[in-house]
């Protein structure tokens, strides 16, 4: 067994450590420009056959159809919206949750294996009752702590998921609960206009009920740094003949302000320079009609890519 405790183990962020030659990254940053940015490039620049595990917390793919974009903006936290590059369900990020990202080759990918070791991590903690469900989801009884979304290039793939440990479960609710009527922040159309919106062509997010680890029985002592030790442990004995000894599940500790070299300094500014325009975070959306009333009956707009390319007015 791969011996290995959060507490004892540590190395420092050097040019040396932050390689994509180490197999396991701990990022202090809560930026999550930075942190999905690092996310890429580890994703991108890793050896072939080597398997990644990512751990970080952000602060507080339809935009629209999935975000409350009103309460967003009223929150007092000062929440962010950012598009993640795996595309899947919109999440809500806060302290109180904790992301983990598992790459592998792609030959070697298995969505059940991934999911599997991260069921087994939490039930390590002492929570009970805890299965995978059809969708890869990893719940607590009949209620979900952990939603998944995954991306695979030629080369490479990776599992990553969002795991509840102590989050606002009511402001999770206030900012992914859509109302029926809706406005379109980054639309070139009057801001007061509110209509409804029917998507083509896409998979909408499945609404599950949720729970926090800390509230189910035998949760009530986790924390970021458990649940950190947890995976990092079964990831650790789930790929130990590919990581070969204790050392290889040493993680690093990455944040804004570690000292990276040239390439991979310029690779992550360049990730969150794009993620932070208008054409991602809006413009590679899903076609779909917004539907909103006038005076004289229904308007109806066809966008796409975030652009209005048609519009229709339907007399009373």
């Amino acid at each position: 067994m791969l011996a290995w405790r959060l507490s004892k183990r540590c190395f420092s962020s050097t040019l040396e450590h932050v390689s994509p030659a180490r197999s396991v990254f701990i990022l202090n940053s809560t930026d999550p420009w930075f942190n999905l940015s690092f996310e890429d490039w580890l994703f991108r620049n890793a050896p072939n056959n080597s398997p990644k595990l990512l751990l970080y917390r952000c602060r507080p793919s339809n935009p629209w159809a999935e975000v409350n974009f009103p309460a967003l903006k009223s929150d007092e936290r000062n929440i962010e919206y950012v598009r993640r590059r795996s595309g899947g369900g919109t999440v809500y990020h806060d302290f109180g949750n904790t992301n983990f990202s598992i790459h592998t080759s792609r030959l070697k990918f298995n969505r059940d294996r991934t999911s599997q070791l991260v069921r087994r991590a939490v039930e390590s903690l002492g929570i009970r009752n805890v299965t995978v469900n059809e969708r890869n989801d990893v719940c607590a009884g009949d209620k979900k702590v952990s939603g998944s979304a995954y991306k695979i290039i030629s080369h490479r793939a990776y599992h990553h998921g969002t795991m509840l440990l102590s989050t606002d479960l009511s402001s999770l609710g206030n900012i992914l609960r859509v109302p029926e009527k809706v406005s379109l922040p980054g639309v070139d159309i009057p801001s007061e206009i509110q209509g409804k919106i029917q998507i083509s062509n896409s998979i909408a997010s499945v609404r599950s009920p949720v729970v926090n680890l800390r509230v189910c029985q035998g949760g009530e002592n986790v924390s970021h740094e458990t649940f950190c030790e947890a995976v990092i442990r079964e990831f650790g004995e789930e790929y130990k003949e590919e990581l070969g000894s204790a050392t290889e599940v040493d993680p690093v500790y990455v944040d804004e302000h570690t000292a990276l070299s040239r390439d991979t300094d310029s690779f992550i500014r360049k990730g969150i320079e794009e993620l932070k325009t208008w054409d991602w975070m809006y413009g590679q959306t899903p076609q779909f009609t917004f539907t909103y009333q006038d005076n004289n009956g229904d308007i109806e707009l066809h966008l796409k890519r975030g652009v209005v390319v048609e519009s229709k007015k339907v007399f009373k």
